[in-house]
Formats: C-alpha cells, structure tokens, sequence
C-alpha cells in the first residue's frame, strides 16, 4: 500500500462524497465490491 494522507474506506455514496471533496488532495479510496455505489447501486437481474 503506498503512502497517502487520507484513506476513505467504502465507495458508497458518503466514500464518493468525500473523495469528490478531496479531489485536490491525498487520498485513496478502498471498496471490498466490484462495484462502487454501496447500498445505492443499481442491478440488472434476469433481464
């Protein structure tokens, strides 16, 4: 893992929020899904 000054854990909605606050700054974001979106994600299924 390289060095930063701020580490966002979760891609949802709040993890995105900060990182777009952030933009300028140094930071990384870490997601355990594929997908980033958390619980406001939208899935095709079946279709």
């Amino acid at each position: 893992m390289e060095h930063t000054k701020n580490l966002i854990l979760g891609a949802g909605l709040t993890g995105l929020s900060t990182g777009y606050h952030l933009k300028d700054g140094d930071y990384q974001v870490y997601e355990k899904l594929h997908e980033v979106g958390g619980l406001c994600r939208s899935e095709e299924v079946n279709g």
